[in-house]
């Protein structure tokens, strides 16, 4: 008398040892685009540093003409000139009342005569904006022979730099100055009006 055989459970399948990887379109984008955004991010990072730089009111870079290394030739050779000339030149700031402070140069020869016919022009500058450069060219005032004035809007109190320019035909004279001006009609001002001192 025969017996059936057993069940057997049917035997799975060997894994395809060379069955080939295939890459999802998500996986192939994980290096391209981690490169792409660090490309974007060095490029905010560079635009946001440059709008800060450049919108930066107490930063300035110094006017330069052409080649910087021909600009410093230029100033060397202005120095020398100052020192050849050995001109005098004085420079105050009047505050007159409800007016805009006035730019006052007193412009003398080496001999300390005054010199008329000159244009006289500046430069100022508060050091808390280096960028905003005020410009006048001042005029000569009458009967004060070698004093030219001119009107320069500061509005903020501190310390101001001046650079000065004064041409009599073909020499030209060049200074630099810096004063801490009180200027009326500030806060600073107001403070000593009230604090009853007066400077």
């Amino acid at each position: 008398m025969s017996h059936p055989a057993p069940d057997r459970a049917p035997s799975a399948a060997p894994p395809a040892a060379d069955a080939p990887h295939r890459r999802t379109f998500r996986q192939w984008m994980v290096w391209p685009g981690g490169l792409i955004a660090m490309i974007v991010a060095i490029v905010i990072v560079d635009v946001t540093m440059l709008t800060i730089a450049t919108g930066d009111k107490t930063f300035a870079l110094a006017e330069v003409d052409g080649d910087p290394s021909a600009a410093w030739n230029r100033h060397r050779e202005q120095q020398r000139r100052n020192d050849e000339l050995g001109w005098q030149l004085d420079l105050r700031v009047d505050m007159p009342a409800g007016r805009d402070p006035l730019a006052v140069v007193e412009l003398r020869d080496a001999a300390g005569h005054p010199l008329e016919g000159a244009t006289v022009s500046l430069v100022a500058f508060h050091h808390a904006r280096a960028a905003e450069r005020l410009r006048a060219v001042l005029t000569p005032v009458e009967d004060e022979p070698g004093t030219y004035r001119g009107s320069v809007r500061m509005t903020r109190d501190g310390r101001w730099a001046f650079e000065l320019d004064a041409v009599v035909g073909d020499d030209r004279f060049t200074a630099e100055d810096e004063q801490f001006l009180l200027l009326p009609g500030t806060m600073s001002a107001a403070a000593r009006a009230e604090d009853g001192s007066g400077t």
